[in-house]
Parts: C-alpha cells; sequence; structure tokens
C-alpha cells in the first residue's frame, strides 16, 4: 500500500496545516520595512560614504576631505532630526545650516552640506532609470547608492567635488520603517568649535 492510501487527514492534521498556512501566509506578506533597522550599521555607512566620496574626489584630481567628529556629530544629530520628521531639507522649522556648521564660517571657513534619503531592505522602483528597480541590502550597497545619488545632481556633485574642503562629516539614521535618512557636511576651515 502507498502512502497515499494509508494517510487520512484528520481533524488535527488539518488543524496543524491551517496553522502553518497562517504563519507562512503571515511571513509572506510582511514587508521588509517592518522588521526594524537593526541589520544596518549606520557607522559602517557613514565610513563608506566617506570612502566613497574620497574616491571620487580622486578620480576628479582633488586631495582627500579627512573625517573630522564635529562634523560628523552636527550631521548626525541633522539626520536623526529629520528621521523624526520624516523629511529630507537643509532648513527645518528650528535650525539652518548654520545652525549646525556656522562655527566653521565663523572661524574663516566656509561649509557644505548635502541631505538624501534612500531605502534598505526594500525594493526602490524608478520610473525612468537604466536600472528600473533597486534593493540595497549592505552597508556598501546603501553608501555608494547615496553617493551615486549626489554625483547625479549637478548640484550636490559640485558640493562633493568643491577643491576647497579638507574635512567631512556624516551622520546617518534609519526610520522603523527602514527609510535612511544621511546628511554629508564639508568644512573648508579651522575645524575645532570654539
Amino acid at each position: 500500500m502507498g502512502l497515499t492510501d494509508e494517510f487520512v487527514p484528520g481533524a488535527t492534521t488539518v488543524a496543524l496545516l491551517v496553522a502553518l498556512a497562517g504563519v507562512v501566509g503571515y511571513v509572506a506578506v510582511t514587508s521588509p520595512g517592518s522588521l526594524g533597522n537593526d541589520g544596518l550599521n549606520e557607522t559602517e555607512v557613514e565610513r563608506i560614504v566617506v570612502e566613497e566620496t574620497n574616491a571620487l574626489r580622486a578620480e576628479n584630481g582633488l586631495t582627500r576631505a579627512e573625517t573630522n567628529a564635529s562634523l560628523g556629530a552636527s550631521a548626525g544629530a541633522h539626520a536623526s532630526r529629520m528621521e523624526r520628521g520624516g523629511f529630507v531639507a537643509h532648513k527645518t522649522p528650528d535650525s539652518i545650516p548654520y545652525d549646525r556648521y556656522g562655527w566653521c564660517a565663523d572661524r574663516g571657513g566656509y561649509f557644505g552640506e548635502n541631505v538624501a534619503s534612500t531605502w534598505y531592505g526594500r525594493n526602490i522602483v524608478y520610473d525612468e532609470a537604466d536600472v528600473p528597480t533597486l534593493h540595497l541590502s549592505t552597508e556598501r550597497e546603501v553608501a555608494e547608492h547615496l553617493v551615486r545619488q549626489w554625483n547625479d545632481s549637478a548640484g550636490h556633485r559640485g558640493t562633493m567635488l568643491n577643491e576647497e574642503w579638507t574635512m567631512v562629516g556624516v551622520g546617518i539614521d534609519v526610520s522603523e520603517r527602514n527609510e535612511v535618512f544621511a546628511v554629508q557636511a564639508f568644512c573648508s576651515g579651522p575645524l575645532v568649535p570654539e
């Protein structure tokens, strides 16, 4: 006798199959964004953004911008502010870039800032792009995508490739929905805030 001839599902088997289908169905429809951001190492993304920015600068005959903790802290605070507010902008209701980096200008230098957002662990669909759908699942992919976004915009590219920059700081914050908020700040002047 074959297995199918011997097996007759009873109430217990049916209940187990329904329970299993419920669990499998739930997992299958859960969006990656609802799983939280525990998988993305924000510090590593920040490091790679600086690395990729300096590679772009080198390709264009420019000197490296050295990482600066003060710029990074200010950029990180702004990235967190954008994440909490759900926006991407230089100005907020309670601050402007000068509030974050004015000490650079006050000491004889000047500053610049790029802001952006993207998604981690979710499909990103572009209507008009060579690659219509992206899925960023590693720190390197997220960082490279952020730098590529800035590089594809003339104004942001100009900020990254300003020959006067000597220092850079990057801040990354990730929402519970896995939206990545990024701030890249540059300074040309003395970098010790008073």
